[in-house]
């Protein structure tokens, strides 16, 4: 008996599902095809504006840009061990201190 009702309950469980999923589909209708955009309607809400880059009077702005050489950089000097257990032995004090701040 319990294997029927199993059986009836997965049943009425996947129609319920079915019905959730077609039903509205099936009263929404169809949709209407979208109308492709006219050229002239593409146009319609937007502004355009060209902003001319070479000068206002339109012809060739000469100008003369004095061009500096390429600063230099030196990579930075790589730590030497030494300075590296230095700063981890103060990064530790630093946190010890601030959990102790925080405990207080």
């Amino acid at each position: 008996m319990e294997n029927a009702l199993k059986a009836r309950l997965i049943g009425a469980t996947v129609l319920v599902a079915l019905a959730v999923l077609l039903i509205p589909e099936l009263l929404s209708g169809r949709k209407p095809p979208e109308p492709a955009a006219a050229p002239a309607e593409a146009g319609r809400g937007t502004r355009t504006f060209t902003i001319e880059l070479d000068g206002a009077s339109g012809s060739p702005v000469a100008t003369q840009v004095a061009r500096s050489p390429a600063p230099t950089t030196t990579p930075a000097p790589l730590p030497t061990p030494g300075a590296e257990a230095a700063l981890r032995r103060s990064r530790i004090r630093r946190s010890r201190k601030a959990s102790k701040t925080i405990l207080n």
